[in-house]
């Protein structure tokens, strides 16, 4: 068990692992299931029995694996904040020494590809609490990736200084999903608007 998966709750893993390759390819139909119904109707209305429909399996066959929807939720936590910590960081490492607007832009790229498969899973993600302590909050995972940017980029800024840099860029980045619709960085108009609140205030803070 990886060191993140041993922060997961009892109640909140999964029941048993899958062994044989039939049991694997249930358990992947179940979460894509999963994700397809979060991202559909919000992790408030979804249900587990819409998940089973979705997967194509029954209600007992999920239940075989997963406890229940929180479970569910906390399995796909752990993978999206694992696959944004390493698509965000491979996109930042791409635009070192990059000017603020294509630094912006690589984040808004990200973004806007993650959120595309299924359409706003991304955005449900980031705004759905995780039951699980520790390091399964995508927030958490982008503002450590934000912070170190910043201590290379602009080295004089005090460490508190750039705690609350990144949280205010967070929150303007966030303008992505609350703005009209999910639809974040792919929408042009949204995107727009956020990009250019996000290049100003990373300008002033690289002029340090």
């Amino acid at each position: 068990m990886a060191a993140s998966e041993r922060t997961v709750p009892p109640q909140l893993r999964p029941r048993r692992e899958p062994k044989q390759a039939r049991s694997r390819r249930m358990v992947a139909r179940i979460l894509a299931a999963a994700a397809e119904e979060f991202a559909a109707v919000g992790t408030e209305r979804a249900t587990t029995n819409h998940i089973a429909a979705r997967a194509g399996v029954s209600p007992g066959s999920l239940y075989q694996f997963f406890p229940g929807k929180a479970a569910l939720l906390a399995a796909l936590q752990l993978e999206w904040t694992e696959r944004l910590r390493v698509e965000l960081g491979a996109a930042l490492r791409r635009v070192e020494g990059a000017s603020a607007g294509e630094m912006v832009d690589a984040v808004l790229d990200t973004h806007a590809r993650l959120n595309a498969a299924p359409p706003g899973l991304l955005a449900v993600l980031v705004f759905s609490r995780s039951q699980v302590p520790g390091s399964l909050d995508l927030r958490r995972s982008m503002a450590q990736q934000l912070e170190e940017l910043l201590a290379v980029r602009a080295p004089s800024l005090s460490a508190e200084r750039r705690y609350a840099a990144v949280n205010v860029m967070i929150h303007l980045a966030n303008g992505l999903y609350f703005l009209r619709n999910t639809s974040g960085a792919a929408d042009p108009v949204v995107r727009g608007e956020v990009r250019v609140a996000l290049v100003a205030y990373l300008d002033s803070l690289l002029e340090h």
